[in-house]
């Protein structure tokens, strides 16, 4: 006997097909219209409204054979207009020219640390030991976190990030940039990094953050200190930053930043495998996030990926096209009036028009990568 597998004839698989699209449809709603929405309406406080502080801050950077970025990035650092600060990198047994380098920048820069690993110190993968020595020779509470590979927005970084702290603040998040340059690949990952700022960043603003960027991050040194560092997930690669902060972060001891002048920039990724690399590297701390953190997660990306694949058999199929195209166009409107609050507060407006598609995508790259990581673990940081 021959069976038609045309989802056209079997009504009641179509109807349960159509309920789930909208089930996904309400989903959506309730992320970008609880969530998401928090963002796009903040506006920045009194305290992010350029009120001077007066508490001494320490920039800890881990460099490994950075010459190049250090050599562009370092004096926009050592520019900033701020009246106590020292910045501390740690050399993690870089083979270049990266000490030389700083040793010459520190001649006229009494602001500039510098700790050298050698061969005799205990060596170890990623970021992770080097921070975690730059953090303890800090001699200031106040910890500014970022990379060699990037560069702050102006003179007024320290400012603007120290400024949102307030009285009972450990931990400020901040957000860091890409450069934004032709082609896909640019404005997928400048997506994708302003798509997972306003996930980290909404989280907060709900009283639940879970990560921050080690691009632009500040938290308290006691806090650090405290709570033994990065014990707890030092056998990862990553983590020194969204582990961090979802392992100690709290609804009562966590500001966001969003003021342009609190904004880091870097060089994105100009390969699609170094980016795929790269990302499967982060992608390994998401086993050790809180459940709540991961039920947030989750539950949103395999919506993401649900929802076009809903409304495109339904649409395939001749389904209650009417019908069907309105929840989509509904749902896109939705989308794009939040991502224009988002993207106005991240100045990122150029990738406004073609989100919902960036998101598409980035949901199926996601899906692949995790099934990479079950195949292939991430390379090694340097």
């Amino acid at each position: 006997m021959l069976y038609d597998f045309n989802f056209g004839q079997h009504p009641v698989f179509m109807l349960v097909l159509s309920g789930m699209l909208v089930l996904s449809f309400l989903i959506y709603l309730f992320y970008y219209l609880v969530f998401f929405r928090k963002l796009a309406r903040k506006k920045n406080t009194k305290a992010e409204q350029a009120v001077a502080p007066s508490f001494p801050v320490s920039i800890v950077i881990a460099a490994k054979n950075e010459y190049l970025n250090l050599k562009e990035n370092l004096p926009f650092l050592l520019n900033q207009d701020y009246d106590d600060f020292e910045i501390v990198i740690v050399d993690d047994h870089s083979t270049d020219d990266t000490w030389d380098l700083l040793c010459a920048f520190r001649i006229h820069n009494p602001h500039l640390r510098i700790i050298r690993l050698t061969d005799s110190v205990v060596n170890s993968e990623g970021k992770k030991f080097p921070l975690s020595v730059g953090i303890k020779e800090a001699r200031h509470s106040v910890l500014l976190l970022t990379d060699a590979d990037c560069r702050p927005t102006g003179p007024d970084w320290i400012t603007a990030m120290a400024a949102a702290y307030s009285s009972n603040t450990g931990f400020v998040l901040g957000y860091g940039k890409y450069y934004q340059h032709r082609g896909c690949l640019n404005k997928l990952i400048r997506f994708d990094t302003m798509h997972v700022a306003m996930q980290y960043f909404s989280a907060a603003l709900s009283r639940f953050p879970y990560m921050g960027v080690g691009r632009n991050l500040s938290y308290k040194k006691e806090i650090f200190i405290h709570s033994n560092g990065f014990v707890s997930h030092y056998d990862l690669m990553s983590g020194d930053d969204d582990l961090f902060v979802s392992e100690h972060a709290t609804r009562n001891n966590t500001a966001t930043c969003t003021d342009p002048k609190s904004f880091t920039f870097s060089e994105p990724k100009h390969r699609f495998g170094d980016w795929w690399q790269q990302k499967k590297r982060h992608f390994t701390t998401g086993p050790r996030y809180h459940f709540k953190h991961k039920f947030y997660l989750g539950f949103y990306s395999l919506n993401v990926l649900l929802f076009p694949l809903l409304a495109a058999v339904l649409l395939l199929n001749q389904y209650q096209i009417i019908a069907v195209s309105a929840i989509v166009l509904i749902k896109w409107m939705v989308q794009w009036i939040i991502y224009a609050g988002v993207t106005k507060k991240l100045k990122e407006r150029k990738i406004l028009l073609i989100s919902p598609v960036l998101e598409t995508i980035l949901a199926l790259l996601y899906s692949l990568i995790h099934i990479s990581n079950l195949i292939n673990k991430p390379g090694r940081w340097k």
